[in-house]
Order: structure tokens, then C-alpha cells, then sequence
């Protein structure tokens, strides 16, 4: 931080080019401003940082989601991009109102995509079958080349480990049947049918990361005052997938397991 002041736009691109970020990368990210320390221009400009080390042929993605426990049929989401804010922080809410902003529809779990590749990743995004899966903008980036990058927080925040539980179909994961959601954009209406996620048992989503680490596609380092890591996240959701192929318990909590969250037979109170 030049003389006492806070981290600027450009000095947040550079940490995130020496944490490995290239001009032209996908990537989605997972953020705390507050660990940040104090940021010149605020939440807006760690999005204009992210924007600058990807480059005008790169696109930055944040998750603006807006799901909760409350929601299933008889309490459907109701969900308007351009007024619905997210709950996910100051970043990703700053990112959603950012001008070269588009958000996908999905009405729990909506991205805000900015740059060459918006329109792809946001693409359809709430008539996919699940709100994280193959069909959405965290799987799709895995399957372009894309990267995951988390500032000042670790991949407890992975929402494309959501993904690959949705991929992989673990019974504990979605709501049973669906429910009809209302999307408002400008004067119209729609509705879709969507699977919601089910708010259950607790996440160990950092034990696959010292096996991610010795592969060498996640990397640390910091963002400012903020510890910082990036994951490329093909080859994630590749070990991923397999790891939850083997053990249906793979992600859940040490407390957790046991208890028949991996094989089904624990009951989904909804």
C-alpha cells in the first residue's frame, strides 16, 4: 500500500497475476472484503482488479445467490436480477451492479459474469437441471480452462463443489421434486420449474485440498492482506468427481458422517 493509503485496483491485479490469474482466464470468485484491509474504492475496485488481470478477452465471475433454508413449494423464490440482492457479500453485490455486468437468471443461485464470455456462461442458466451443475456457469467454467480464486477465505465457500455433488447425484444435497420459482425481468414474468438445494448436513469442502496441492493446480498466496488461493478448476472437479465416487461421505463433516446422509436413508425434513 504506497504511502499509508489503501490497496488500489491495479495493486490488486498484480497480486492476483503473481497468484497465477492470466489475461484471458475464466475465473469465479469467492471473496472477503473485510480481509482485504482497507481498499481504495472499496468492493468496486477488488471487482476492477479482477477485471484488469483477466483482461477485456477474460471474464471475471462472482456468485450473487440469494437461496436460503426457508425456500422449497410452498415458499417458492421470487428472484429479479436487477433488484434482488445477494447474499454472498460486498464484492459479488458490487459485481452485480457493475455496468459490463450480466447476471444469469438462475433465481437461488445466479453469477455475475463480466467480460468475453458472459453471455456463455450465464447462458440458460435457470432451466438447468440443478442450480450448480453441468449446465450452469460454475461447471461450465471447469469445462473451458477455468480458474477458482478465493480472497481471504478457502474453498468452504466453493459453491462448484455444489456442482459436483449435483453431478455426482448425492442424496442428501436437493429438495426432493421441484418448485416453481418467479422470475421478474422489467415488465414481465416467467415462471420455471427449478430443483432447490436442501440445507442439511455440514461441509468439509478443504479435505481434497493438500491432494490438490501436490498436483499443483491450487496455489496460495495473498491479495493484499488477504491470504489468498487459486484452483484451476477442471482438474478439481476431476478429482472431485472421483473422490465422491468412491465415498458418498467425502464432503460432509467429521460429525456428520454415519449418520446416513451418504447412502439415503437419513430423512430430508423440508
Amino acid at each position: 500500500m504506497a504511502g499509508g493509503k489503501g490497496l488500489t485496483a491495479e495493486e490488486i491485479a498484480e497480486d492476483l497475476r503473481v497468484l497465477g490469474l492470466k489475461r484471458g482466464d475464466i475465473v469465479l470468485v469467492h471473496s472477503s472484503l473485510r480481509a482485504m484491509g482497507l481498499v481504495e474504492g472499496g468492493a468496486g475496485a477488488v471487482v476492477e482488479g479482477v477485471v484488469r488481470a483477466v483482461g477485456a478477452e477474460g471474464t471475471a465471475m462472482f456468485p450473487t445467490l440469494t437461496g436460503s433454508k426457508e425456500l422449497g413449494p410452498s415458499s417458492p423464490p421470487v428472484f429479479d436480477p436487477a433488484e434482488t440482492k445477494c447474499w454472498t457479500g460486498a464484492i459479488p453485490e458490487a459485481a452485480r451492479m457493475h455496468g459490463g455486468a450480466l447476471r444469469s437468471l438462475h433465481p437461488t443461485h445466479s453469477t455475475a459474469a463480466i467480460g468475453a464470455l458472459r453471455g456463455e456462461m450465464c447462458y440458460a442458466h435457470e432451466v438447468s437441471a440443478t442450480p450448480c451443475g453441468w449446465e450452469t456457469p460454475y461447471l461450465r467454467a471447469a469445462r473451458s480452462g477455468g480458474k477458482v480464486v478465493f480472497i481471504g477465505c478457502d474453498l468452504a465457500s466453493n459453491t462448484t463443489y455444489h456442482g459436483v455433488e449435483e453431478a455426482a447425484g448425492v442424496p442428501y444435497h436437493m429438495q426432493r421434486g421441484w418448485t416453481d420459482a418467479e422470475i421478474r425481468t422489467g415488465g414481465n414474468v416467467r415462471t420455471v420449474r427449478v430443483r432447490l438445494h436442501y440445507y442439511g448436513p455440514g461441509r468439509n469442502f478443504n479435505v481434497l485440498n493438500g491432494e490438490l496441492e501436490k498436483m499443483g493446480v491450487l496455489k496460495r498466496g495473498a491479495v493484499g492482506a488477504a491470504r489468498a488461493i487459486l484452483v484451476e478448476s477442471g482438474p478439481m472437479v476431476e478429482t472431485a468427481l472421483e473422490a465422491l465416487s468412491r465415498d458418498a461421505e467425502l464432503f460432509l463433516a467429521e460429525e456428520e458422517k454415519g449418520k446416513g446422509w451418504g447412502d439415503g436413508s437419513h430423512p430430508l425434513e423440508v
